[in-house]
């Protein structure tokens, strides 16, 4: 099975060097991406499609370690979250702090002014792509 994927891989690899000779700048990075994505699928496959059960070769192990690293991070960083809303609700819940006249009119006001200059810059980037000025221009 293992064979296969090699194969596989250098069959990819081959394209996108036959690919990145003949397409512009863009092209190459997108294609580039589509080959790290395709190949890296091919190796988290490999286990899930192994009819026999073996040790985990050198690539595994590696994509196992990876993977635990990225776990502990999720779960310090949420643990983190976690940590800060449990300090900041006492502070919100303070003489009901959320249901005063001044924090309501704030947030109206803060909402409804960062809604407009949403709005202005939708219409900005609408006169520009009408005009076809070249900073708005999709490529």
């Amino acid at each position: 099975m293992k064979h296969i994927f090699s194969g596989l891989t250098q069959w990819i690899l081959g394209l996108y060097k036959s690919f990145c000779t003949t397409s512009s700048h863009s092209a190459r990075r997108a294609s580039f991406f589509v080959l790290f994505i395709t190949t890296g699928t091919f190796f988290i496959a490999h286990p899930a499609l192994a009819n026999t059960p073996t040790s985990p070769d050198f690539i595994d192990w590696l994509l196992m370690i990876a993977g635990n690293i990225a776990i502990m991070i999720a779960t310090v960083l949420s643990q983190l979250v976690v940590y800060i809303i449990g300090l900041l609700l006492p502070v919100i819940a303070y003489n009901n702090f959320t249901n005063s006249a001044v924090v309501n009119a704030g947030w109206a006001l803060v909402r409804d002014t960062v809604n407009m200059f949403f709005v202005v810059v939708l219409i900005i980037i609408a006169f520009g792509t009408i005009f076809g000025h070249s900073k708005f221009q999709w490529q």
